[in-house]
């Protein structure tokens, strides 16, 4: 008789997206900033003169702690009310995950959002200090440091929508381990979503992982006799991570269900391993539930914004160039 299979969803691609353009927004403002030491720049270079000093500010426009916190909890929630429904279709059965290792994990991913945001202005400072003292160095025109700080902000937006991408990918990867593991699933398949953007380098192969049966305690073996023998992954290039959690991997873990009678005992658990009660609870008037549109001040994300001065000089661009694409993986 063919066990049964516990899907597993991918990340929520319309979180990933209002969370990247709400970062993107907070590059755009540190832009904006920057606007008047970039006519600075350009005026000191052209008249020959000494360079200024530059200062992106290190302190980014929008609040890392309410970004990281929105964000990751939303996403949590999202993960947990799908996982939860899909044991419910497979199995017949209602589940509540443990709920003390869920707000660890949401604990774990608003520090290190929070992290990652703030790093952003102060990359971008060194970044844009590199780009002047070699413009001075090399004699550089004008025209030309213009146009690297249009694209060094270009690539700052890119790599904070990366961080939006790949940290709520990871995250809905780590929820679906947790919950996999606290009914008891042990082993599941690797699924790709078989089509060119497959991984399949000569040592990152996730193309070859597909349909290979994995184990939750190794990630570097898989096997190919249901669980008969076990080989390591490097025999076919796989991997030694767990679906998800390659940067921008698009895996997912199909869990298999276990014949002993495991998720009877998850079925009946509470989740109120402490009467201090959950996390998400505890934030719930700061970040607001999943299914309730949150108060305008916390909804609100700055727009891409044109950077266009009063007079702008010849050639310094008066707009951030922009070949954004949908962050929909």
């Amino acid at each position: 008789m063919a066990k049964k299979r516990l899907p597993a969803s991918p990340p929520n691609n319309l979180l990933i997206d209002q969370y990247g353009m709400e970062l993107s927004g907070g590059v755009n403002r540190l832009a904006m900033r920057f606007r008047p030491q970039a006519v600075k720049l350009q005026t000191a270079l052209s008249a020959g003169k000494s360079i200024p000093s530059v200062s992106t500010h290190d302190t980014f426009p929008v609040n890392p702690e309410r970004v990281a916190t929105k964000f990751v909890t939303r996403a949590v929630n999202n993960a947990k009310k799908t996982f939860e429904q899909n044991v419910k279709s497979a199995t017949g059965k209602a589940i509540k995950l443990n709920q003390k290792r869920i707000d660890k994990l949401t604990k774990s991913y608003i520090k290190e959002n929070v992290s990652l945001i703030q790093s952003i202005p102060v990359k971008l400072q060194g970044q844009m200090r590199k780009l002047v003292d070699e413009a001075s160095a090399n004699f550089r025109s004008s025209e030309a440091l213009a146009e690297d700080i249009a694209r060094r902000f270009e690539v700052t937006e890119s790599r904070a929508q990366f961080i939006a991408r790949d940290q709520l990918s990871k995250l809905t990867a780590d929820m679906n381990k947790l919950g996999q593991q606290d009914i008891g699933v042990e082993l599941y398949y690797w699924r790709t979503e078989n089509d060119d953007r497959v991984r399949d380098l000569p040592d990152d192969n996730h193309r070859a992982m597909e349909g290979m049966l994995c184990r939750w305690d190794d990630p570097s073996v898989f096997s190919v006799d249901d669980g008969v023998t076990w080989q390591p992954r490097s025999y076919i290039g796989g991997p030694d991570l767990e679906p998800g959690q390659d940067y921008n991997c698009r895996c997912v873990a199909e869990g298999v269900v276990p014949d002993r009678n495991v998720i009877a005992e998850a079925s009946t658990r509470t989740g109120q391993e402490e009467d201090t009660g959950d996390l998400l609870s505890q934030l719930s008037g700061f970040i607001g539930s999943p299914d309730i549109e949150l108060p305008s001040a916390f909804t609100e994300y700055a727009p891409p914004v044109k950077i266009k001065p009063t007079h702008p000089p010849t050639h310094l661009p008066t707009h951030l160039p922009s070949n954004r694409r949908s962050m929909t993986r």
